[in-house]
């Protein structure tokens, strides 16, 4: 795992899922920000995921939603995107904020919580939408197993002290 300011992919190199892992030791604000600045959502409209323990959750996403709501609107097919977060709703998911089609086309990035790890929109590669999906554990190691049947992931670690 790499800290989250090295993690950079090589230009041109296709993108992993995108996999943010918060921990205790990072204060949520600073968190939610290198959340913020690190996921691009634009790049492939595809999902990312974020793991934040338990004690860590509520206190992210406090923070992340009012940065996914100054997102602007990403291409995406719009039936496209509302056909998987409604598969998202239906797996137990709720929309915090965002989602709707945007005013000059696209969609603009959703904040969804309570996503399981085995969801749909999170396991299957052609799930389209600007989805930004938070995920709660019990510590970052009690989610490593399910985490390596989601596939190639491009992990960014938020956890212990600020490097």
């Amino acid at each position: 795992m790499v800290a989250l300011d090295r993690c950079e992919p090589l230009p041109g190199a296709p993108r992993n899922r995108q996999v943010f892992l918060v921990g205790l030791g990072r204060p949520s604000a600073e968190a939610a920000a290198g959340i913020a600045a690190a996921w691009l959502p634009a790049a492939d409209a595809r999902p990312a995921l974020v793991v934040a323990e338990e004690r860590a959750h509520a206190a992210l996403v406090e923070h992340l939603r009012p940065r996914v709501l100054r997102m602007p609107a990403v291409p995406a097919d719009p039936l496209a995107v509302a056909a998987s977060l409604r598969a998202a709703l239906d797996e137990g998911a709720a929309l915090i904020a965002g989602g709707v089609a945007g005013a000059e086309g696209g969609c603009q990035p959703a904040l969804l919580v309570n996503v399981p790890l085995g969801s749909l929109v999170l396991r299957e590669p052609g799930v389209q939408g600007p989805f930004l999906c938070v995920a709660r554990t019990r510590s970052l190691a009690a989610a490593e197993d399910r985490l390596e049947a989601l596939g190639a992931l491009e992990r960014h670690v938020l956890a212990g002290s600020p490097q």
